[in-house]
């Protein structure tokens, strides 16, 4: 009699949590459609009431929600639901209204799409928008327009040694790789920059497509060094020892892990992004017997002492022709197909007739750049 009692309160247990798990979620799903701030938005039912819909197209389907989003843009408008929390526009008019600067209103990163990323405290994946200032604060003077000036001799050795080698390869009749060798010239520039070492990546034999790991091994080795030099920082200036021995960071921010996953952030985007860039512009140059023509026209003057004395940076800065090739080659080589949401914690925002509330995640969607050269 026991025994049945214990199966009949264990089988009345089960029903319990099953009915009660039936009711959460039926009322979490009545919430999502018709009460939730992003309720009156149009979009799929089902994307909206369930995050499984977005897991659906992402894991099992290998990444295909990007496509599934522009393909509900086509169905429901420029601005949808793609998940229970988040909106989507595909409206490029409004792209400087979603990425903002303070001086407009304050912005956060979408905090549900920073989880899992190891990176996640560097200054680029940093949710709040005050601590992503003050992490950012202490990089402006490397990349500030005068920052940028100063690097020109380095960047002009770095230019010549690039030439060298691609002129070795072609006295020997051997095929090249660009992308390698973009990507050992941008992860040259960006280690110098960084950390004040000479990679050297152009000087391997293959251009050194391996670049990534190893700076990864000396972004940690120069982050210990920095941080266990006392009194005045020796060698090079680099951009971590300005951190470390004369920005005015807090000491909560100069943790050993936070500054190895800031320098590798650092490295990754100034080595890949600028490196597609160049391989992007490349070929479109090459591919355009005009457009290679006119390019190396207007280069004429500016380039007439090259090697032995490089443009400056205002010399090329005055080159039309030259600065579009550069921005339209920054705007077609985007360095993730993810969505970016903005959040805006403070304020609502308007678009068309639709008023976004604070705090709900809003990207900008942009698939199929046109080309415009």
């Amino acid at each position: 009699m026991d025994r049945l009692h214990s199966g009949m309160s264990s089988w009345h247990l089960a029903v319990l949590l099953v009915l009660a798990s039936l009711l959460y979620f039926t009322t979490l799903v009545v919430w999502r459609l018709y009460f939730s701030p992003t309720a009156g938005f149009p979009g799929s039912r089902l994307a909206a009431a369930t995050g499984w819909y977005e897991s659906y197209y992402d894991y099992w389907l290998n990444g295909q929600y990007m496509f599934e989003v522009e393909r509900m843009h086509q169905k429901y408008g420029p601005i949808i639901r793609v998940n229970p929390d988040e909106l989507s526009i595909h409206d490029p008019s409004f792209y400087n209204e979603v990425y903002v600067t303070r001086n407009i209103r304050c912005t956060n990163n979408y905090d549900h799409l920073l989880k899992g990323i190891n990176f996640a405290d560097s200054h680029f994946l940093t949710a709040d928008h005050d601590l992503h200032r003050k992490r950012r604060k202490p990089l402006e003077p490397f990349f500030s327009r005068a920052g940028v000036t100063n690097l020109q001799p380095m960047l002009s050795e770095l230019a010549r040694r690039m030439e060298t080698r691609i002129q070795e390869f072609k006295d020997q009749h051997l095929p090249i790789r660009l992308d390698h060798v973009f990507t050992a010239f941008t992860g040259d520039a960006i280690q110098k920059l960084c950390l004040g070492e000479d990679a050297k990546f152009l000087s391997g034999p293959d251009f050194s497509p391996e670049c990534f790991p190893v700076a990864r091994e000396k972004a940690t080795s120069h982050i210990q060094r920095v941080l266990q030099e006392r009194g005045k920082p020796k060698g090079t200036v680099s951009l971590f020892r300005f951190i470390v021995h004369q920005s005015d960071m807090p000491k909560s921010e100069l943790s050993e892990d936070r500054l190895i996953n800031e320098a590798q952030t650092l490295l990754g985007a100034g080595t890949a992004s600028a490196s597609s860039a160049m391989r992007l512009a490349s070929y479109y140059i090459l591919s355009r017997p005009g457009l290679q023509n006119r390019l190396q026209t207007e280069l004429g003057d500016v380039m007439a002492d090259w090697p032995h004395q490089g443009p400056t940076w205002a010399q090329l800065e005055a080159l039309p022709l030259l600065q579009a090739i550069v921005k339209e080659s920054l705007r077609l080589s985007y360095g993730t197909v993810r969505r970016l949401p903005r959040v805006f914690p403070n304020d609502d925002i308007q678009y068309k007739e639709h008023v976004i509330p604070r705090g709900v995640g809003v990207p900008l969607l942009e698939l199929e750049p046109k080309l415009s050269l």
